[in-house]
């Protein structure tokens, strides 16, 4: 989000009663019901795999790291394929991105069952597959997520993604309970079975029932500067900056009870498959019972509360996991750390997809993504290697201390969000006069704008001109500068760079009405009937030779 426009948090994000109903009612929305339902059956799938994996690989190896790794596997995969698939949402068609993705984890989990039906499934094989389930689950939730928007309006927005995070968390409950079920009655290999039948209906779904509206996609750029201006753009909004912070605190803590639950049930209650998906199925219910009760959490309690309550619940939680002894008490402490997950991830996703304009969408939040994913995976492995080196218990109860010992380091940085001026296009003044046989691909360009100012205005101008900076770089600058002339005080020159001019143009485009209300605010500090003068600089390169 800009820093050029006050920010409102979420405890005063404030409707029309009309706009307030229909938030009531995301699923009326038929396009949105059908992706829900999608969403839910998908991660239903997953969690089944997930737990099936992690079962079947304490029974070929005793390490505890290699049993952490089954959660890296699934979430390193961010790493590699999250910002590309960011960028193909923001550029292609959607609906065929999600059906190319699940078909791909379709074919991976038959595959899979059909290794394990014959005996042929190894730890490094077993590794292997839940890697590729994975980079399909995490290549479809950028697109995922960024459809939301596509088909809700803004004011569904908020209940939609709370929606999307019961989806998600209800298939936690669900699906690894339906996972214990199976491997105690049938086996891993039946888990696997099953979930290639609902990848399969999902697949089918999303081809023949899922026809959304025809989006504006702007003319795409290559997949590296695609993969950089969402980069910069989160470089240049310190609210989503802010987000990322908190997020990589409290999930690279949280990790460790996510990591290390299958050898707390292993250790705790033995070979009973069902133990753990009990463990796991509590903590899903509590977070659908979260997700459920979250717009009556956000009227009673303020956004500062529910942002510093979650980390510290989750981390009572897993002091829990570390040395409650008995079944259910240690299934009620997990409710409760799945309602605190959820509260925590729906308020800074809801908070990071309220700050981005369209364009940039899918690519900001596939680097919240990554955010949470790469602390899940690396902090998977450090705990790993934590338990292995001083036991299950002590690494979880130095996980807890440390997600508390964070929440100090967040103080100074409250939960924001943006408003709709923030993230609305700006309308599009026109193009410069430039010499004709300009082409797009010419550059680097070099714009520069000369103002004079009030002496008397002189800090005032600077202040505005600094924030108007902060938008042009997030916009697609690749340099900013703001010079004062030593020969006349009053005399300021603002200097940016683009490396084409597709990319100037691209920069113009992308402005929101925010934007433009500051470059405007800049008139007020300048002396009369001297407006900007704006110039342009193309490179000129070194002449061939004669």
């Amino acid at each position: 989000m800009a820093v050029f426009a006050p920010h409102t948090s979420l405890r005063h994000f404030s409707m029309p009663p009309d706009q307030k109903a229909a938030m009531r009612h995301p699923l009326s929305y038929p396009l949105y019901r059908t992706v829900w339902i999608c969403t839910l059956t998908a991660n239903i799938s997953v969690w089944m795999q997930n737990v099936a994996a992690a079962w079947l690989m304490t029974s070929l190896t005793r390490s505890p790291l290699m049993v952490a790794l089954i959660q890296t596997a699934t979430t390193l995969p961010a790493f590699l394929f999250c910002l590309p698939a960011g960028v193909l949402a923001d550029q292609v068609d959607r609906r065929r991105l999600l059906i190319l993705c699940h078909a791909a984890m379709l074919c991976t989990s038959a595959l899979l069952s059909v290794l394990v039906w014959f005996d042929l499934v190894s730890p490094a094989l077993l590794l292997l597959a839940t890697f590729v389930l994975g980079s399909g689950s995490l290549l479809s939730i950028p697109v995922g997520q960024a459809t939301t928007s596509d088909v809700v309006p803004r004011a569904v927005l908020l209940p939609a993604i709370a929606l999307n995070g019961v989806a998600y968390n209800a298939a936690r409950a669900v699906g690894p309970a339906l996972a214990g079920m199976a491997i105690a009655g049938f086996g891993s290999g039946a888990v696997f079975l099953a979930t290639s039948l609902l990848f399969g209906a999902v697949v089918a779904i999303y081809g023949f029932h899922y026809r959304p509206p025809a989006r504006h996609v702007p003319e795409p750029e290559g997949m590296l500067g695609a993969i950089c201006s969402g980069l910069r753009y989160v470089q240049h909004a310190p609210v989503l900056r802010d987000n990322l912070y908190r997020t990589m605190l409290f999930i690279g803590c949280a990790s460790a009870l996510w990591a290390l639950l299958p050898l707390v049930a292993k250790q705790r209650f033995g070979a009973d498959p069902g133990a753990y998906g009990l463990l796991l199925a509590s903590m899903g219910g509590g977070a659908v019972i979260a997700g459920v009760l979250l717009g009556r959490l956000r009227a009673r309690l303020s956004i500062g509360t529910m942002a510093a309550g979650g980390p510290a619940v989750f981390a009572v939680t897993m002091l829990g996991a570390a040395w409650i002894p008995h079944l259910l008490p240690l299934c009620a402490a997990l409710v409760a750390g799945g309602a605190a997950w959820v509260t925590f991830t729906s308020i800074t996703n809801a908070a990071f997809q309220t700050s981005l304009p369209p364009w940039v969408r899918a690519r900001a939040l596939a680097v919240m993504l990554l955010t949470f994913q790469g602390s899940m995976a690396l902090g998977a492995i450090a705990w790993g290697m934590l338990a292995g080196a001083i036991g299950v218990a002590p690494a979880l109860t130095v996980a807890a201390a440390l997600a508390v010992a964070g929440l100090g380091l967040l103080r100074r940085r409250p939960l924001r969000m943006g408003e709709e001026d923030e993230v609305t296009p700006g309308m599009h003044i026109g193009e410069p006069a430039v010499v004709a046989g300009l082409m797009p691909q010419d550059g680097p360009l070099a714009v520069q704008v000369t103002y004079l100012v009030v002496p008397e205005q002189r800090d005032d101008f600077r202040r505005q001109a600094y924030r108007l900076g902060i938008a042009r770089r997030r916009n697609g600058a690749n340099a900013w500068r703001l010079y004062r002339d030593t020969a006349n005080p009053d005399r300021y020159i603002e200097r940016f760079l683009f490396a084409s001019w597709a990319e100037y143009l691209r920069q113009q485009q992308r402005a929101t009405v925010s934007d433009h209300g500051v470059e405007a605010g800049l008139l007020r500090f300048l002396q009369a009937d001297y407006p900007p003068c704006t110039t342009y600089f193309i490179n000129e390169p070194y002449p061939p030779a004669e």
